[in-house]
């Protein structure tokens, strides 16, 4: 639960001045069969908790979010919504996919669609919420994705929804400390629970 508050604190600024600051946000959302239909409403409501933290406009912050499972969608970009009230609208109507998880994929869709026409020397900021491994089928290499995320100057948040009892756990933290920008310790967080979201 701190953890999540560094992230919040860490991302929005916990000072009015800082929350004044113009930011490009793009969400990353794992909506996989491992997920479950349940904790994908927990998603929901903490990405439009963060919503609230932030100044959404025109010439402040502009969010944009790309759902993913093996399918991979843009659901709106950057300069789709203008208000906070669409945006939260926009997060509460999306549909839970149930299936793969081709987080590199998605992560190249932000770079590409995500972050298109994204303001010059204004932060880029994508936050990765995910609960697993990449899928074996997905054919993009994920270091090659997230080399390109940050080539493109798009600092990367990793939450990471732990599963303690998967034996595939310690290489699925590998990965995300791979998403995540530099220091990790700044932009890396794992939860063992959704409810720890909620």
């Amino acid at each position: 639960r701190e953890d999540i508050i560094k992230l919040i604190k860490e991302i929005c600024g916990c000072s009015i001045k800082c929350k004044e600051i113009p930011m490009e946000l793009v969400f990353v959302i794992d909506s996989s069969e491992s997920v479950g239909r349940e904790n994908f409403e927990i998603i929901k409501d903490f990405v439009t908790a963060l919503v609230d933290r932030v100044t959404v406009g025109r010439n402040a912050t502009r969010i944009g979010l790309v759902l993913y499972s093996l399918e991979v969608q843009l659901e709106f970009g950057l300069n789709k919504y203008p208000t906070r009230q669409d945006v939260k609208r926009a997060i509460r109507k999306m549909q839970y996919m149930g299936e793969g998880t081709y987080t590199g994929t998605a992560i190249r869709k932000a770079t590409q669609e995500g972050f298109s026409g994204a303001r010059a020397g204004v932060r880029k900021v994508a936050i990765v919420l995910t609960d697993g491994q990449t899928d074996k089928r997905e054919a993009v290499k994920l270091d090659l994705v997230v080399g390109e995320a940050h080539a493109a100057n798009i600092e990367v948040y990793a939450i990471g929804i732990l599963n303690t009892s998967d034996p595939t756990q310690a290489e699925f933290v590998r990965k995300l400390n791979l998403i995540a920008s530099d220091p990790d310790g700044e932009h890396m967080y794992l939860i063992d629970d959704f409810n720890t979201l909620s």
